[in-house]
C-alpha cells in the first residue's frame, strides 16, 4: 500500500526490536525485520507522513538521516548493538526503529481499509521519540497531533531506556494518533467514556498483535528453554504455562497506567 510521497511502490526492509531493549535473542537484543513503504526520507528523519524528532543528551533535536545523501529514497538499514548500553546510546537506530513501527502500523491500517489515512492535525505525524517530558506523560497529544516518547532509569541499565524502544508504545500511540484522524467525534470533548475505552481498546489489540506478530518472539515464548522442538503436539500444557498468555499482564509495565489522550473528560465523567 502506497503512502503519499511514495514513488514507486516499493517495499524496504528495517530493522526494529522485536518487543524491547530488554527482550533478549541469541546474540543481543532480539531483533526483527519490518516491510515500510518507500517514502522520500529527510533529515530528523521526516517523509511525507511523519517527522520524527530525537533529542540528544543535552536536550538539541538531532538532524538524523535514515536514506543515503545523495539518495534520499534509498533507506539505509543498520542493525542496533548487541551491547545494551551502546543500543540505549544509539540514537540513529532509536529514529529507525521509531520509524519503522509507526510506518508499518500506519501502512496495516490503510491497506486494510483500503484507503489513506489522514491525521488530525497537519499531514504530517510528529514523534518525540526522546523528548524532555516525564516519562509518566508519554502519549499521544490530540489537541497538539503528536505523540512524545520520554525515557526513564531502569535498574538494570545506568542509562535511560528511551521508551520508544518498545514496539508496542510506539504501534500503541501511533493507533491513537491514526484513529484520531479518521473518527474525530470518537475523542473530541463530547466523546462518552464508551468512544474512549474503544479507543483504547483498539490501540491495545494493535499493540499486542504487533509484537506477536514476530515470528521469533512467538517462538521464543513458546519455547523458553531454547529447545528447539518443532514438533508441538502435546504442548498444549506448556504453551499455557508459556509467556505467550501472560504477555497482555504487562502491557502497561513500561510505566504506569493512565490516560494516554490529552483529551479532557467531560466534566460529570470523571
Amino acid at each position: 500500500m502506497l503512502g503519499p510521497g511514495s514513488h514507486t511502490g516499493e517495499l524496504r526492509p528495517l530493522t526494529i526490536l522485536a518487543e524491547g531493549p530488554f527482550t533478549l535473542g541469541a546474540e543481543g537484543p532480539m531483533t526483527t525485520t519490518l516491510r515500510v513503504p518507500v517514502e522520500r526520507i529527510g533529515g530528523g528523519p521526516r517523509s511525507a507522513r511523519f517527522d520524527i524528532v530525537v533529542r540528544g543528551p543535552r536536550g538539541k533535536p538531532l538532524e538524523l538521516l535514515l536514506g543515503e545523501d545523495v539518495d534520499p529514497w534509498m533507506l539505509m538499514d543498520e542493525n542496533p548493538p548487541n551491547d545494551l548500553g551502546e543500543l540505549l546510546a544509539n540514537r540513529r537506530f532509536l529514529a529507525q526503529h521509531t520509524y519503522a513501527v509507526a510506518a508499518s502500523t500506519l501502512a496495516a491500517f490503510e491497506s486494510t481499509l483500503g484507503r489513506r489515512m489522514g491525521w488530525a492535525r497537519g499531514r504530517r505525524l510528529r514523534i518525540h521519540a526522546y523528548d524532555t517530558v516525564p516519562y509518566a506523560d508519554s502519549g499521544y497529544d490530540r489537541e497538539d497531533g503528536v505523540v512524545r516518547f520520554g525515557h526513564r532509569r531502569d535498574g538494570r541499565e545506568r542509562l535511560s531506556v528511551p521508551l520508544a524502544l518498545y514496539r508496542d508504545l510506539v504501534a500503541h500511540e501511533v493507533t491513537h494518533a491514526i484513529l484520531a484522524g479518521y473518527r474525530t467525534r470518537w475523542s473530541d470533548q463530547f466523546a462518552s467514556l464508551d468512544q474512549f475505552a474503544l479507543h483504547e481498546a483498539i490501540a491495545d489489540l494493535v499493540a499486542m498483535l504487533s509484537v506477536f506478530s514476530s515470528a521469533e518472539r512467538v517462538e521464543q515464548l513458546l519455547d523458553p528453554l531454547g529447545s528447539g522442538a518443532t514438533d508441538l503436539t502435546g504442548l498444549d500444557e506448556q504453551i499455557l504455562l508459556s509467556g505467550l498468555f501472560s504477555f497482555g499482564d504487562g502491557l502497561f509495565s513500561h510505566g504506569p497506567a493512565r490516560q494516554p489522550m490529552r483529551t479532557p473528560v467531560p466534566t460529570g465523567w470523571r
